[in-house]
């Protein structure tokens, strides 16, 4: 050990011993409220806007052949919207793997009665509403739900109110010596908090994220480059590693709070009502449509990401477990009603992209 990397070590357990009391991860929670501006003026943050992000999205499971690296999706204009007091989050970016690019939107939002649905909007495409468990992201998360849970305001306000009583550690994080503890969230999760003993401030957490198609993955998110906005300091860079693999980046060039012109894109068009009362009652749903192409030939139409039905004397077959569960799950339904006697016997999958591939789940349940 280096004597720098030494004093450091030394210098955290003397400012832990230093704490009042048996020093705790509540106490790291509240000084990083104070590092941030004070508690008075972090939970007034009711909305939050990060804007102008570029990055990277590095997991798209998109590679041309089986085992090959996967092309890196660079991200600009980047805009993530958190609005915490009606957990409501929303992502807007535009995309470029190769030569394809798109620009795209996915909102969590909630409907003027505050029942919780998705809307996804692809460039050039009508507007698709669905249940927030349709949502499917290639921005810098695997959706806008991950805003919610993983923001820097809500784990330290969870840090600083919580009951633990555990003493800190002193865990390297980036390669230096930080402060360890953990909390618990209001999802019920228990995370792992690095604080930096110099800034008081989050430099990062680690947690498990469930995927859609990744599943249960080890997580690990680093917070840098913290400005003064309105008063709180808030991280305008971002890394994630997940499964011990890079997985997205985005470096932000500024950011706002309680700004009212932010909520806009929470609104859901009154056109767009009786849609949404339908993905509501159905639970987990997503549109999907069937069309006759032939005798018992059948494309299932959908938002985004299309399936092809086949009928047999006896049963069905699905080409294509498109995209996510909700979607497989309207899909399994809609096939009940048109072919009541005729249950879904076999998926077939054309190739393993995760757009491809992300239903596969639902539909073996099916």
């Amino acid at each position: 050990m280096s004597i720098a990397r030494a004093l450091a070590v030394v210098g955290i357990a003397v400012g832990l011993a230093a704490c009042s009391g048996a020093p705790t991860a509540r106490q790291l929670g509240q000084n990083a409220l104070d590092a941030m501006g004070g508690a008075e003026r972090v939970q007034r943050v009711n909305t939050l806007t990060m804007k102008g992000g570029v990055g990277t999205r590095y997991r798209h499971g998109q590679s041309v052949k089986v085992g090959d690296a996967e092309p890196a999706g660079m991200l600009k204009n980047v805009i993530e919207t958190l609005d915490r007091v009606n957990n409501r989050a929303a992502l807007d970016y535009e995309l470029q793997i190769g030569a394809f690019g798109q620009h795209r939107r996915e909102i969590l939002t909630k409907t003027a009665d505050g029942r919780a649905v998705g809307l996804e909007d692809v460039g050039g495409r009508p507007l698709a509403v669905m249940s927030p468990s349709g949502l499917f992201s290639w921005g810098t998360q695997n959706s806008p739900e991950f805003l919610l849970k993983r923001n820097v305001i809500g784990i330290v306000m969870a840090a600083a109110d919580t009951p633990s009583t555990e003493q800190p550690q002193t865990r390297d994080f980036a390669g230096t010596p930080h402060a360890f503890g953990t909390t618990r969230l209001a999802s019920g999760e228990t995370i792992g908090l690095y604080f930096n003993p110099q800034t008081k401030l989050l430099d990062g957490y680690e947690t498990t994220d469930t995927e859609s198609m990744l599943g249960d993955q080890p997580s690990v998110y680093t917070l840098a480059d913290y400005r003064d906005v309105a008063g709180v300091q808030l991280p305008h860079k971002i890394t994630i590693v997940k499964g011990g693999k890079p997985y997205s980046d985005v470096q932000f060039a500024s950011a706002a709070v309680n700004d009212a012109n932010a909520l806009a894109v929470f609104l859901v068009p009154a056109a767009a009502d009786a849609e949404a009362d339908k993905a509501i009652a159905a639970g987990d749903y997503s549109p999907v449509t069937i069309v006759r192409i032939s005798d018992g030939v059948y494309f299932a139409r959908a938002y985004s990401h299309n399936s092809l039905v086949v009928e047999f004397p006896s049963y069905l077959a699905v080409v294509e477990a498109a995209y996510t569960d909700a979607q497989s799950a309207t899909l399994a339904r809609v096939l009940t009603e048109q072919f009541p006697k005729k249950p879904i016997r076999y998926a077939a999958v054309t190739h393993y992209h995760y757009d491809h591939t992300g239903g596969v789940r639902g539909l073996a349940a099916a």
